[in-house]
């Protein structure tokens, strides 16, 4: 009795997978040509919802605004007026006799340290003075005297720095 048994339940196996199984070989080709389309799609679905989600574009940065001194005059003189404006212009000076450096400063916000340097012919530093800015919207005149004294005659030259950078310089002769 127990081989009939067997024999009737590897029968209903052999029948339930026969029963599932349909179709023939080009079906099965028509439906791995499915499955591969799909195999493909999938990848590039999940990378556009990654990129999408993650890689988000980069804004554009707002620009900022660094304020700068500018400077829209440097006179060599020998005499201010009432204004602290240069009375005139000069290339040169007499041994002894005072020179004053007169820049014409614009959009200073304040704070800011201004320093005169006057220069030998070979960039040394014979004289220095700082002044502090007050802010200003207009221009205005900053100004810094020397007497080269006791210097040979020669070129000489002037330099004006904001915190450090140099805007500009001029030269003169001494002598």
């Amino acid at each position: 009795m127990r081989g009939w048994r067997g024999a009737v339940c590897s029968a209903l196996v052999v029948l339930l997978v026969v029963s599932c199984s349909t179709g023939d070989a080009r079906d099965e080709r028509k439906f791995e040509a499915q499955e591969a389309k799909r195999t493909q799609q999938v990848p590039a679905v999940q990378q556009t919802e990654l990129a999408n989600t993650f890689l988000q574009p980069t804004g554009t940065p707002m620009a900022t605004y660094t304020p700068r001194a500018l400077l829209s005059e440097l006179v060599i003189t020998t005499g201010l007026d009432a204004s602290g404006a240069p009375t005139n212009d000069v290339s040169s000076v007499s041994q002894g006799q005072s020179v004053t450096l007169a820049a014409r400063l614009t959009a200073l916000t304040g704070g800011e340290t201004i320093t005169v340097q006057w220069l030998d012919n070979n960039g040394t530093v014979l004289a220095s003075a700082d002044q502090i800015a007050e802010p200003t919207s207009g221009p205005r005149w900053f100004t810094s005297t020397w007497q080269p004294a006791g210097v040979p005659s020669g070129i000489y030259a002037a330099a004006v720095r904001i915190n450090g950078d140099l805007l500009d310089s001029i030269t003169f002769r001494v002598g």
